[in-house]
């Protein structure tokens, strides 16, 4: 993860800065820092100014076993150049939920006017959220992320390429907001075989399942199709007009909503449906 923008150089002190940053699961390796687990930050120095020596850089990860460490840099950073450092952390063994903290560095070195100072957010224990972005380039990969930090709600994401997580990996969340642009040229369909294997699975589990495609193209008689419920679309009604032919309280059931896209198309739900979410303007966005 970058994460800052590049600062000007200056020619006559060191500029630092975190380049960027990743962590590894030491432990079973899915990402999650789960209760008990090592994990290693790995950080990346940069410099943009003049050349650095004596280089600083202390960590400070309340919440974290242990909760302050220090690094030196024996070498100098010359201009231009970056130095990779490794940290590795222990997880709590008491941890509940899920928490958001941040993990504090601070950059020094001769000769220097200030100490820099970083902020590298890190998800600690298994919230409640999973947001995949199996995103295929049409713009979807932010739309519920956003909304999930503006309400400051915890969530894991997961990028989905080639290989799919097991569905012990998915069921340890309650919810699963799965992102996903449209497959395949020919039937412009947004699921293959697998993905529709995995989701009839988790909602045969009781999973909640918010399902967000452009694209999405079922067979009524697909099984996936008959948990889901899934909607048929309108044009040109407008949002609004749904809560007004439907109120929400005559909705029954259960796992399923979808955004819209479109702000003039109005979602009709099947009988398995439920609108479950409202925007601030109270119209329905699920």
């Amino acid at each position: 993860v970058k994460l800052n923008k590049p600062l000007a150089s200056d020619p006559f002190y060191p500029v630092l800065r975190v380049y960027e940053h990743y962590f590894l699961d030491l432990g079973d390796g899915d990402g999650l820092l789960e209760k008990g687990e090592k994990f290693k930050l790995i950080l990346t120095i940069s410099n943009q100014g003049a050349k650095a020596r004596k280089i600083k850089i202390n960590i400070s990860a309340p919440g974290l076993i242990p909760a302050e460490q220090k690094a030196k840099l024996k070498a100098t950073l010359p201009p231009g150049q970056r130095r990779q450092l490794e940290f590795i952390f222990q997880m709590p063994a008491n941890i509940s939920k899920a928490e958001r903290q941040n993990i504090t560095i601070q950059i020094q070195a001769k000769p220097g006017k200030k100490q820099e100072v970083f902020k590298i957010p890190v998800l600690l224990g298994v919230p409640r959220i999973l947001l995949v972005n199996d995103d295929q380039g049409l713009g979807l990969a932010r739309y519920y992320q956003s909304a999930l930090d503006r309400i400051g709600e915890k969530y894991f994401s997961l990028k989905i390429k080639d290989q799919m997580r097991s569905l012990e990996f998915f069921s340890q969340f309650e919810l699963i907001i799965w992102q996903t642009g449209v497959r395949g040229a020919d039937d412009g369909t947004s699921l293959d075989q697998k993905r529709e294997e995995l989701l009839l699975k988790l909602i045969q589990k009781d999973k909640k399942i918010i399902l967000f495609s452009p694209g999405l193209s079922l067979d009524r008689q697909n099984p996936l199709a008959e948990e889901l419920g899934i909607i048929r679309a309108e044009t040109g009604t407008g949002i609004g007009g749904l809560r007004k032919k439907i109120p929400a309280g005559k909705i029954k059931l259960k796992r399923f909503y979808f955004p819209s896209l479109n702000p003039e198309s109005s979602f009709l739900p099947a009988k398995n449906s439920q609108i479950l979410f409202y925007d601030q303007s109270q119209r329905i966005v699920g």
